[in-house]
């Protein structure tokens, strides 16, 4: 019950700040509306592998639902949302580096300082990691302007 309790409220109150939170950035959802094809983003970091979450740990943030692989992760993504979630949108970091937004494979990814990138695939991962710095710089760039469409 406590747990149901704690879930509910998280999920009310993320819900009503994510308007406020990145307003006129895409999130790349399933048709459902699931984030990161419903792995957990907190297990990237403290796993530092993917994870997929269940439906019985959900939480909205910015117009999306992430899934966690156990409570405890989904309250470690509650205290600070925007520390787990992939970058640009959780698209793929080298496409929009390269100007579109390309659906990625959450099962490809890196961590650098600190940030989630997920990637297409193995192959589009190597082109990224060719010059991490260089394509961070210019994914931000475009993410200004493809982030709100």
């Amino acid at each position: 019950m406590k747990k149901r309790w704690f879930q509910t409220i998280v999920g009310f109150v993320l819900a009503a700040l994510s308007g406020l939170a990145f307003a006129g950035g895409a999130v790349n959802v399933s048709t459902s509306g699931i984030a990161v094809d419903g792995y957990d983003p907190v297990a990237y970091f403290v796993h530092q592998k993917p994870t997929k979450g269940t439906a019985e740990f959900t939480l909205a943030y910015e117009g999306a639902q992430y899934q966690f692989s156990s409570l405890e992760h989904m309250q470690i993504f509650a205290a600070d949302p925007a520390r787990y979630v992939p970058q640009f949108g959780g698209y793929c970091a080298y496409g929009v580096a390269k100007g579109f937004k390309p659906a990625a494979d959450p099962t490809v990814f890196s961590v650098v300082d600190g940030k989630l990138f997920l990637n297409k695939s193995a192959g589009i991962q190597s082109q990224w990691k060719s010059n991490i710095a260089r394509h961070i710089k210019d994914a931000q760039d475009n993410w200004k302007t493809i982030g709100k469409s």
